[in-house]
């Protein structure tokens, strides 16, 4: 299953390119739909209780969905962007990751989240220091070559940065890292929104996040985690060789 998206006053489905990528835009969806392409269906009445649009956005060359329309008794739908538009789900079968992923090449990691689904959480950089992300080669204005992470992943990596350097700095003082918890949201909904089709909103909708997973997953995000893993296999190894090492 998809997202369903209505549009009020939506005369008629939105079908260049061009006129969707404007609508993205007034709606504020760009940065979450941008790349894919729509599917619409006329709604007489929808959760405005007034005429518009439906539409479900998917992957171009993803099959098509076969329900698209307001259906109340069925299904959810939460009033955004102060009513410009209405997100939807079907009752019972919320969007799962592969219905929402993106094609990503970014180097990630499995984590289960609030609704029981594994999702690939991209990693900002690596726990030794490394950037994680692409990056371009450059030049500075006084002509030393320069490497900067690409911009579509700027806010990303600054936010990952911030929050690597907070959690360092209380690691080196001998602290546990107690970060401001609606920091981590922002940065994690900004790497979902990376590796899928997921915005602020979709994200609440979903019930993905919540205080018991934030710290793990914003540590699978800053490379700590994979760095953890690294360090027990390690450990496990060396016990295991002291073991066979051990005269009977």
């Amino acid at each position: 299953m998809h997202f369903l998206y209505f549009v009020p006053g939506l005369a008629a489905p939105v079908t260049s390119d061009n006129g969707f990528a404007e609508l993205l835009d007034r709606l504020d969806l760009r940065d979450v739909l941008s790349g894919t392409v729509a599917e619409w269906r006329l709604c007489e009445r929808g959760p405005n209780q007034d005429r518009g649009q439906v539409f479900v956005a998917r992957e171009p060359g993803a099959e098509g969905s076969v329900d698209i329309g307001y259906y109340p008794d069925r299904q959810r739908w939460i009033k955004c962007a102060d009513g410009a538009y209405w997100l939807g789900y079907w009752l019972g079968s919320l969007p799962a990751p592969d219905a929402l992923q993106r094609k990503c090449s970014l180097d990630t990691m499995p984590r289960e989240l609030g609704d029981g689904n594994t999702w690939m959480i991209p990693i900002a950089r690596y726990w030794q220091g490394d950037v994680a992300l692409p990056e371009t080669f450059g030049i500075t204005d006084d002509g030393t070559p320069a490497q900067t992470v690409d911009a579509r992943y700027g806010a990303f990596y600054e936010a990952a940065t911030k929050h690597y350097d907070e959690v360092a700095r209380a690691i080196e003082a001998d602290k546990a890292p107690a970060p401001n918890p609606d920091h981590v949201f922002d940065l994690l909904c900004l790497a979902l929104g990376h590796t899928y089709r997921v915005g602020k909103i979709e994200i609440l909708a979903l019930g993905l996040l919540n205080t018991g997973n934030l710290a793990d997953v914003s540590n699978a995000v800053i490379g700590l985690a994979a760095w953890n893993e690294i360090i027990e296999a390690i450990a496990k190894a060396e016990k295991k060789r002291e073991s066979a090492d051990t005269p009977d």
